[in-house]
């Protein structure tokens, strides 16, 4: 079946070369091939690898433990597709690990990206406050009887409160009137 993009190059009439000398060579060369053969037939289905290998950076955002492990991650995961990228020879292969590590760094930089994006300072310890807000977000909550509101605190807090404040208002307690833009005085506690 013919695609609207064509085919990559065909391996028909490849021959195996020798990889070295003696039988650790040729048994290389049998795997290389061999890779580069499945690869050949799979070559309408690779794409299908994309989401996989973005998955794969992410998971190991998610499992390694700090900065230090993410940048090691990515310059592992970069210099493996820089070294793909230089294989001799150019098969499908050295391509294949080429864009599978470079899309896995791609993943885990997406998603430290997004993390630093959304972060948002908490408190360090229980803080007890009265402040004024601008209502921002009103989310009913029915099932667990409560809105959850995100505020902006007014500047005269003294520093005491992050920018963005959530808090969780049983139904009993949510005041008339309470919609985006309102503003709101809360005792924090």
């Amino acid at each position: 079946m013919a695609s609207r993009f064509g085919h990559a190059p065909s391996m028909r009439g490849w021959r195996l070369k020798e990889g070295g000398s003696g039988a650790a060579g040729r048994v290389g060369a049998r795997i290389v091939m061999s890779v580069e053969i499945w690869l050949e037939a799979e070559r309408d289905q690779l794409v299908l690898w994309v989401p996989v290998a973005l998955a794969c950076g992410i998971t190991a955002w998610l499992l390694l433990p700090d900065v230090a492990a993410w940048t090691v991650f990515l310059l592992l995961a970069g210099g493996t597709a820089l070294a793909g990228l230089a294989m001799p020879g150019g098969g499908r292969a050295a391509r294949a690990v080429a864009v599978f590590a470079g899309l896995a760094a791609l993943g885990c930089g997406l998603i430290w990206a997004r993390a630093e994006r959304v972060a948002a300072p908490v408190l360090a310890r229980t803080t007890v406050a009265t402040f004024e807000a601008r209502v921002v977000v009103v989310d009913p909550l029915p099932a667990r009887e409560l809105v959850r509101v995100v505020l902006v605190p007014d500047v005269g807090t003294g520093g005491a409160l992050p920018p963005r404040t959530r808090v969780n208002i049983a139904d009993a307690d949510v005041p008339a009137g309470l919609a985006p833009g309102a503003r709101i005085a809360l005792r924090r506690g």
